[in-house]
């Protein structure tokens, strides 16, 4: 159960945040899988692995450093979904907000644990409830 790793996990998303390899506004965990917004720099060509890694390479080298240092395990791949604009982003807000509601594990958002948020002006920690 991912829950049960959630600080480790909370942890590595904020020194990912802090060290530029993503943009996260919404991070949330759920006993078996994890909820994002997140931004990453896209890769400009195949060969080039600077700072533009994408979105792929940066997902699976989050996944592989909790594997190998926390032995938490991932399902291979992900889902993902671009977002095209304002509404589109509220929607998923509000769904990934809603999910351990309509998982029936806890009777409002305000008291889901193992989530973070970060402003998307300043990149500062906030409540996102």
């Amino acid at each position: 159960m991912l829950s049960d790793n959630a600080s480790v996990i909370l942890d590595a998303v904020r020194h990912y945040q802090r060290i530029g390899k993503w943009f996260v506004t919404l991070f949330l965990i759920m006993p078996d899988h994890i909820h994002m917004l997140v931004h990453v720099a896209m890769a400009r060509a195949a060969e080039d692995v600077g700072p533009y890694l994408g979105l792929s390479k940066t997902i699976g080298d989050f996944k592989a450093y909790l594997s190998k240092a926390h032995h938490i395990g991932f399902q291979r791949n992900f889902f993902d979904t671009r977002i095209r604009d304002a509404a589109h982003y509220a929607e998923k807000w509000k769904y990934i907000c809603l999910n351990p509601v309509a998982r029936g594990l806890v009777p409002t958002p305000r008291e889901r644990p193992h989530s973070l948020a970060f402003d998307r002006e300043t990149g500062a920690e906030r409540p996102h409830r």
